[in-house]
């Protein structure tokens, strides 16, 4: 409903993705943050779990388009060196990812966004996902933006750092960040 307003008021003239967060995340949320927890028990439950989750969620990425959202900003949880093994991802986050994001792009949406949440995060398990765009935190030990544009092959968004000069910052350390982003990429 807060879309649908949104899109009534606005109509064409911004740029609008929804965000949606990964399976993994709302499992996290769901369990009161035991999801890593759970999986070491029984993760083949947990996974039929997270594929859940997953449908539902492909079916309110279906909705937000119909509603006239522009795509999805897809907040990629779960890829941390220090979370799960490379292994645990490629078989227990990553097909519901795709769940998702395959579903996003079959919508037509002119631009979905991935974004890969986390500090020191494994890009290249990433590097497959679907995306017309792909953000992270060039910061917390991720690769540089130059460095994840080669990774990845396609444009990149972001490079100012969420809790650096933007926030409390003079005008001048802002352009100064912001020009050190541009030149880099």
């Amino acid at each position: 409903d807060g879309l649908r307003r949104i899109v009534d008021k606005l109509g064409d003239q911004v740029f609008l993705p929804t965000t949606i967060f990964n399976p993994y995340s709302i499992g996290n949320k769901i369990s009161r943050g035991k999801l890593r927890k759970h999986m070491e028990l029984e993760p083949e439950a947990v996974s039929i779990g997270l594929g859940t989750i997953a449908a539902s969620l492909v079916e309110f990425v279906n909705t937000c388009i119909e509603t006239g959202a522009s795509g999805i900003y897809f907040s990629a949880q779960g890829g941390e060196r220090n979370g799960f093994t490379q292994k645990e991802h490629e078989q227990y986050i990553k097909p519901h990812d795709l769940t998702v994001m395959e579903a996003a792009n079959a919508t037509g949406a002119p631009c979905n966004i991935l974004h890969i949440c986390g500090h020191e995060v494994r890009l290249k398990a990433y590097q497959d996902y679907p995306g017309s765009l792909i953000n992270w935190a060039p910061q917390h030990g991720n690769l540089s933006l130059s460095a994840g544009r080669e990774l990845f092959q396609r444009p990149v968004v972001g490079g100012i750092d969420q809790r650096g000069p933007i926030v409390a910052g003079s005008k001048k350390e802002i352009v100064t960040e912001a020009e050190r982003t541009l030149n880099e990429t």
